[in-house]
């Protein structure tokens, strides 16, 4: 966030330094940080917030005052640093770092593209398993058609069988009433 003093927009470092943690990297302190990234003397100011003025204080550079905030102009920050600076030249160690690591943007549709990606293939998958079931059923419905003709054609045949058999049994009893009857009917004729 930008904070305007004396008319003049600035970035406070530690935000900076928050937006893009390989600023100032492996520096101390302020000093240190403004050495490492070569920022110009006039491209920077310390100050110190006052609680019952509710503003900045301009403070000397070599000041020692313990609460001091480095600013930076918001000018040269958003020409030198990324993600400040989209599109701009960057400060050459900054730069450098930054070109290592892919643009989130570019890490989010990554991400976006390998998820949807792996649930296509998910859902390619799925719709194989079902169409392999769905296969497996009609299978199974033809199989259980053709058992119960089958059974239909064996239930027939045996029927016809009973049929038959009853038929013969029939024709048998008959046979045998008529053989009783010979029989009896020439015991009759020995007996007178």
């Amino acid at each position: 966030m930008e904070a305007i003093i004396d008319n003049i927009a600035y970035y406070d470092l530690i935000e900076v330094q928050h937006k893009n943690p390989n600023f100032g990297k492996g520096a101390p302190n302020a000093n240190k940080i403004i050495e490492k990234e070569k920022i110009p003397a006039d491209a920077f100011i310390f100050v110190s917030f006052s609680k019952k003025k509710g503003k900045f204080t301009k403070l000397a550079p070599d000041s020692t005052y313990k609460s001091r905030k480095c600013m930076i102009l918001k000018s040269w920050i958003d020409t030198h640093v990324h993600p400040f600076a989209i599109g701009k030249k960057s400060c050459d160690d900054n730069d450098k770092e930054s070109k290592k690591y892919p643009p989130v943007e570019s890490i989010f549709k990554t991400i976006c593209s390998t998820i949807l990606a792996k649930q296509d293939r998910i859902l390619i998958e799925k719709d194989r398993e079902l169409e392999s079931i769905e296969k497996e059923q009609e299978i199974f419905r033809k199989e259980h058609e053709i058992f119960r003709k089958e059974q239909y054609r064996i239930l027939i045949e045996k029927d016809r069988e009973l049929d038959s058999i009853q038929k013969e049994r029939g024709i048998f009893r008959k046979e045998q009433e008529i053989m009783i009857q010979l029989l009896l009917d020439k015991l009759k004729g020995k007996q007178s």
